[in-house]
């Protein structure tokens, strides 16, 4: 069964013209917090939103760019749901005191409808930070579904072992990006990894 809903057509938008007036609903907004990665750390963020139950994927659509290619989404073989955000992106929008220091980003999505996918179990949310051709850090959560509008969720990405903190800590220039690596959608959460299901949709 799919789920139908369409859950980022506001990527990539300011959030006031994504909603919250005339033109419709305010965004649910997933707040990424760097625990202990640095801004210029990061070459790109990835999203992968995969839904828990066995019978649950979100329908094939045509890959999207968005933000003039700083964002693209997709949905994968297995139904995950997949966004990759370049750091232009994420650079002008994240709050830190400076580029060497951890940061927050918001990525607001767009609000889903209960009605339209009764029954949905919370989906997992995979957030993962990559430099260069590396995964330097990943954490995961579940979504409170369906997305409701004004809501929010926070994840906080942490360095994935402590043999990555020297690339997770890095301040030299970011390296050119390498096309050829795909998101990370069909991986294994790490071992002992478990979604924060004990954390509300405002993350406390």
């Amino acid at each position: 069964m799919f789920i139908r809903t369409a859950i980022v057509s506001c990527l990539g938008l300011l959030v006031a013209s994504c909603g919250g007036g005339d033109d419709g609903p305010a965004p649910f907004t997933l707040q990424i917090n760097s625990q202990d990665v640095v801004l210029n750390a990061v070459h790109r963020v990835e999203i992968v939103i995969e839904p828990r139950d066995l019978d649950r994927r979100f329908a094939m659509m045509a890959d999207r760019s968005l933000a003039n290619g700083q964002i693209t989404t997709s949905v994968s073989s297995a139904g995950e749901y997949v966004i990759r955000i370049e750091r232009e992106w994420i650079v002008d929008r994240a709050e830190t005191g400076t580029a060497s220091a951890a940061f927050i980003v918001d990525v607001p999505l767009e609000p889903s409808s209960g009605g339209d996918d009764p029954g949905v179990s919370d989906p997992t949310a995979t957030v993962t930070f990559v430099r260069g051709t590396e995964r330097i850090a990943r954490s995961q959560r579940l979504l409170p579904w369906p997305l409701a509008s004004g809501g929010e969720a926070v994840v906080t990405v942490q360095c994935i072992r402590p043999e990555f903190s020297a690339q997770c800590t890095n301040n030299d220039a970011i390296p050119p990006s390498d096309a050829g690596v795909e998101p990370d959608a069909g991986a294994e959460p790490d071992a002992g990894a478990e979604p924060d299901a004990g954390t509300g949709a405002d993350g406390g």
